[in-house]
């Protein structure tokens, strides 16, 4: 056998094996549809991942106020106890000055604050979700409002207009979403309807709202994991009133 047919013979055998090993071409082959199949799943699924990642920032960034009002809540009424030792300032003092910012932020944090004497309502909520094995999960550090009005209508009564089809809400989260220039005004109608809050769940998932006037309110709050919303009607009657939220009274997120 000579040199040439050797060889001819091993780069055969040598291509033989290559062609099992990865397999011929033609099979790896996309076609135009389904490289734009793939190409619309990735982009749909780096979609997700933003909303994700927007949504527990929107989160955080509520917890975060919850938490710096109920601190602000907890200190005025540490510093209105009886007993409590405040210092003496005249009006126009330093010391004066800084009570006073600190009463206001107290009666913005909750605009519904009774007049002194009258009778008052309280508001407990306990908050978590109920396991297979009929446990009790608590959901910590989440944000609640108090509103004077349902989502839906305080977003309409804020000039909020949602794409035709959707409902006030569901037109916030498509807003919120693909960041739409009307954002800021659904945002701005619902902190316009704010009657008291935000309070912040502690490790047990209880959280307590200031004082407010007896009447109706709508509960307004969320969790992501899992994905739950509240926006109950709520009637507070003087005196303690209590609430227990879990995924039985809640809808999902829009």
């Amino acid at each position: 056998m000579t040199t040439a047919i050797r060889t001819a013979m091993f780069i055969g055998v040598t291509a033989l094996v290559v062609g099992s090993a990865v397999g011929p071409r033609w099979l790896y082959a996309q076609t135009p549809a389904q490289m734009e199949y793939e190409r619309q799943a990735r982009e749909a699924r780096q979609a997700e991942e933003r909303r994700q990642q927007e949504q527990q920032r929107l989160q955080q960034l509520m917890n975060e106020n919850a938490r710096r009002a109920q601190e602000e809540t907890n200190r005025a009424a540490r510093a209105n106890a009886p007993g409590s030792q405040s210092p003496q300032s005249t009006p126009g003092s330093s010391q004066s000055r800084s009570t006073g910012a600190g009463a206001a932020q107290s009666v913005a944090a909750c605009k519904a604050k009774p007049v002194r004497g009258a009778p008052a309502a309280v508001l407990l909520i306990s908050v978590g979700v109920v396991t297979q094995s009929g446990a009790v999960k608590p959901l910590v550090e989440q944000g609640f409002f108090l509103l004077k009005d349902s989502m839906d209508d305080a977003l309409t009564k804020g000039g909020f207009r949602p794409p035709p089809g959707m409902s006030p809400r569901t037109g916030m989260e498509h807003a919120r979403i693909n960041n739409t220039p009307n954002l800021n005004q659904a945002v701005a109608a619902l902190l316009a309807a704010v009657a008291c809050g935000p309070v912040l769940t502690d490790p047990s998932g209880t959280a307590h709202f200031p004082p407010v006037h007896p009447g109706t309110y709508y509960l307004a709050g969320g969790n992501l994991n899992p994905r739950l919303a509240w926006n109950l009607r709520v009637d507070l009657k003087p005196g303690a009133n209590s609430i227990t939220l879990d995924q039985r009274n809640a809808s999902p997120f829009n």
